[in-house]
């Protein structure tokens, strides 16, 4: 016998999680989404609360870790946008927030 575990996503659709603790415990330390049926990714970008960038990536495997230019940054609410072109060509744009956890 063997055990395997299966995550299903209803898509196409991104799902970002509404919080993460980048504190080096191995757990949630990277902000990173999940596109279900999105075989393209423009951007995914975090801003702070006065709207600078401070993560910006197009790349699915990479995430932020909560710092900007190695600084750490502070407990706060940030603000996520992406853009993507879903399996049947379909541009999908989600915004929302995130809160970072120290």
């Amino acid at each position: 016998t063997d055990k395997i575990k299966i995550k299903a996503y209803k898509g196409p659709e991104f799902y970002v999680p509404n919080a993460f603790t980048p504190n080096g415990d191995g757990k949630n330390d990277i902000l990173r989404f999940t596109a279900a049926g999105m075989p393209e990714i423009f951007y995914f970008k975090v801003f702070n609360r006065y709207g600078q960038v401070v993560y910006s990536s197009k790349n699915i495997n990479e995430g932020w870790d909560g710092t900007v230019n190695g600084k750490p940054q502070s407990t706060d609410t940030y603000v996520w946008m992406i853009e993507g072109k879903d399996y049947t060509g379909k541009l999908i744009k989600r915004t929302g927030t995130v809160t970072l956890l120290r």
